[in-house]
């Protein structure tokens, strides 16, 4: 394993004094990366904005948290642009004991782990997305 100096950071000139470094070594023990996290990034994934909802609900990217009660009956949850979110996570989860479904839907053509809808169907389901700028992932 070699030692960490900051010139083995390649964006060193860019960076804020409100950035966030993560580093991580190769597995070899030889090469040093680095990805700049921007503290309002870092903090809009650590502080909860959470939100319940009883109908269709257009999630914003201030959303983390979004509870789900469909006892009146089925709802969507619909996610934004992908490309607008990068790097965010989403929780849905599902409040009721009703048969109601609740459908997470990906932006126009964007899928979830593939799929363009997914649904929660139990109480207590719930599903945490991740996007990556083009499509979602479960986590």
């Amino acid at each position: 394993m070699t030692d960490f100096k900051p010139s083995d950071l390649s964006n060193v000139s860019t960076l804020q004094s409100s950035d966030l470094i993560v580093i991580s070594q190769d597995a070899g023990g030889g090469n040093f990366t680095s990805v700049t996290i921007s503290v309002d990034d870092f903090n809009d994934n650590i502080v909860a904005n959470v939100v319940s909802t009883t109908v269709t609900y257009n999630v914003t990217s201030n959303n983390r948290f979004i509870a789900c009660d469909a006892s009146g009956g089925a709802i969507s949850i619909n996610l934004p642009t992908a490309a607008s979110t990068t790097g965010k996570i989403f929780e849905v989860k599902k409040t009721d004991s009703t048969g109601n479904v609740i459908t997470i839907d990906g932006n126009g053509s964007e899928t979830i782990d593939g799929s363009l809808t997914q649904p929660l169907s139990v109480q207590y389901m719930n599903v945490s997305i991740l996007s990556d700028g083009s499509e979602w992932h479960i986590l």
